[in-house]
């Protein structure tokens, strides 16, 4: 039977729903719409041990989900996942950072990840997922790939907002891409490496702004 349980991200209360499972472990989830970063900041380093830097409060934090296990002993763990808009250069595409919360024998493991949604004025959805480093900066690794049947090159352009120069160019096909970023680096944060497909020739590109 599901039952619910309020807790409290800073003053933010967020009322999770959940159930046992046969073996007595609760697991619940609940969401917070655009909770101060304020409220956010202190539960994180409490309760997961992370510290999130400016890099990330200063972006716009659209929402929050929690969930929650608690197993009949033993400490409770959590994951955290946060909706932000985070620009690339013209656009500003939802990045969710998630941090997991694991206790094993009272050793506490950390994981924390990021999903980067590019969309296209055509619908067309890019989703790049990887590990994230959350220290004093903020840098991340996100692949994203293309299927069997690969894009165009001038359609992921268009999706990161680049200007390739020219609409005159040999037919290239994206099989995959990795986006980087290090908030660390002043002259180039951003990076974006692919690999791709041509008539003639198969390889990897890098590009960076």
């Amino acid at each position: 039977m599901k039952d619910t349980r309020p807790i409290k991200i800073g003053n933010t209360g967020v009322t999770l729903t959940g159930e046992k499972d046969p073996g007595g472990t609760w697991r619940g989830s609940g969401t917070a719409t655009r909770p101060p970063w304020s409220d956010v900041t202190g539960w994180v380093q409490e309760k997961l041990g992370v510290h999130l830097p400016k890099e990330i409060t200063d972006l716009r934090l659209e929402a929050l989900l929690v969930e929650l296990t608690q197993p009949p002993s033993g400490s409770v763990s959590y994951y955290l996942a946060l909706t932000v808009t985070f620009p690339v250069g013209a656009l500003t595409p939802t990045l969710v950072i998630a941090v997991d919360h694991q206790t094993a024998k009272g050793n506490a493991a950390f994981r924390v990840t990021a999903s980067l949604n590019l969309t296209t004025q055509q619908g067309d959805v890019y989703t790049f997922s990887g590990d994230l480093t959350v220290d004093k900066t903020l840098a991340f690794s996100l692949r994203w790939n293309a299927g069997d049947e690969g894009v165009p090159l001038t359609s992921l352009a268009k999706a990161l907002g680049l200007d390739l120069g020219s609409d005159d160019l040999p037919a290239v096909t994206i099989t995959g891409a990795t986006l980087l970023y290090r908030s660390a680096s002043q002259t180039a944060p951003y990076g974006l490496a692919a690999s791709f497909t041509s008539t003639a020739v198969a390889a990897a590109a890098v590009i960076s702004g």
